[in-house]
């Protein structure tokens, strides 16, 4: 029999029709984001609009970390399990992520206070984010590993089906609460965020076939405990030099500085949209096309592909969004785009950045190198930290801004090291 990886390349299904339903289910999750994110612009001034800002990099900063202990590690095992084992770990997979989001909430929201207060400096808010964590976590947790659930089980359709309902209820709240005229507060926006997320895992449930029984966090922790390990801390370290370097940048210049810089990406919600759908549909087929045996060249050329590909998107709507009159953004975003607008060049300059390291990533994730990118984090993340606190504490948002475009040029440099002269487990 003919080895795999000498056969004549073919196109998989899933890598056409994955990525397009992947950036679809993408576009229609950050649509409800961009709508609260623009509902929180235009209701809270800028230093609320800050404090909005902490609440929602925790709570995401939350969700990716049971990504990484829940979603991931079913994705990397089992995406190329024969059916009915994979069924079975997408089961246990979403029983597990709500067991330990119900058993772990108070204390993730301990954190989340203090991390308000210090950015904020109102005691009170802190006090309603840490209540509204506890109350959201366990819905965003199920919402978002159903959604992994969908791509290991190769069904993306599934996956659009759980943000579609998502965004949905989340649309309709959005607009019960402009109509009502009630002042929600960043506590009250994150509720309704989170709290719709729920409608979200319903969906996702029924298109899946999948049961949501919580139990066995445990069990599934101790059976995935390298990778599930290994992931959780890739990913913190990631959140160290991303979501969490925006918190720093509050702690550091204030929560305003953090509210400018989630403002002058909200024009820029596309290259958001992108990533995420590139990363959620293409890291599954990766996975099974190692599986198959296809060489290496071949995988790392489609991520470079993928990720300039992205990365020259975002040069290219940050340029767009420049050149777009003043007054026409301020009547979407918000009084405050005149002073975010400044850092839209560096901001799609860092999301472009940002989109060309997330492929070169999956690519090594799919290579097995999750370890190589972990010991080379613990290196890359106290670079990252200092350049963001000497960005915040001399530029403000700006130098922050810098930063983590900086930050952003080691990274993909060192991912395009690891491609080009494998270590570790690679094949």
């Amino acid at each position: 029999m003919i080895a795999a990886r000498h056969r004549r390349p073919r196109v998989a299904p899933q890598l056409v029709s994955g990525p397009a339903l992947g950036i679809a289910d993408a576009g229609v999750s950050s649509l409800g984001n961009f709508a609260v994110g623009v509902m929180a612009a235009r209701t809270l001034d800028l230093p609320a609009f800050g404090t909005w800002s902490l609440a929602l990099l925790l709570a995401l900063v939350s969700t990716g970390l049971w990504r990484a202990g829940f979603s991931e590690t079913l994705v990397l095992g089992h995406a190329a399990d024969d059916p009915g084992p994979r069924r079975d770990a997408a089961r246990r997979a979403v029983g597990a992520a709500l067991d330990r989001a119900v058993r772990w909430g108070a204390a993730v929201a301990a954190i989340g206070a203090v991390v308000v207060w210090a950015g904020a400096r109102d005691v009170r808010s802190a006090l309603l984010v840490g209540v509204v964590l506890i109350l959201v976590l366990p819905c965003l947790a199920t919402q978002d590993v159903l959604r992994s659930v969908a791509y290991a089980v190769g069904r993306p359709a599934a996956a659009l089906a759980n943000s579609a309902a998502w965004t949905l209820a989340l649309l309709t709240g959005l607009v019960v609460l402009s109509l009502s005229s009630v002042p929600a507060g960043p506590a009250g926006l994150l509720l309704l965020w989170g709290g719709t997320a729920g409608v979200g895992a319903l969906a996702g449930s029924i298109a899946t076939g999948t049961p949501v029984r919580p139990g066995g966090g445990a069990r599934w922790l101790r059976e995935h405990a390298g990778s599930a390990r290994s992931l959780a801390t890739d990913f913190a370290l990631t959140q160290t030099s991303a979501e969490t370097s925006m918190i720093l940048v509050g702690v550091v210049a204030g929560a305003e500085a953090t509210g400018l810089l989630r403002l002058g990406q909200l024009p820029l919600t596309p290259v958001i949209v992108l990533t995420n759908g590139l990363v959620a549909a293409v890291q599954p087929a990766l996975v099974r096309r190692v599986a198959e045996g296809r060489g290496r060249s071949e995988i790392a050329r489609l991520a470079w592909f993928l990720g300039l590909g992205s990365g020259a998107v975002a040069l290219v709507l940050g340029v767009a969004v420049m050149v777009l009159p003043v007054s026409w953004v301020s009547l979407i975003v918000g009084d405050g785009w005149p002073r975010a607008r400044a850092l839209v060049p560096l901001l799609s300059l860092y999301l472009g950045l940002g989109a060309l390291a997330a492929c070169l990533g999956i690519c090594l994730r799919s290579f097995g190198q999750v370890s190589d990118q972990v010991r080379a984090r613990i290196l890359l993340v106290p670079v990252t930290l200092v350049l963001v606190v000497l960005g915040a504490y001399l530029g403000g948002a700006g130098g922050a801004a810098t930063a983590l475009s900086a930050s952003l040029v080691c990274t993909t440099l060192v991912w395009a090291w690891l491609i080009a002269a494998p270590r570790g487990t690679a094949p």
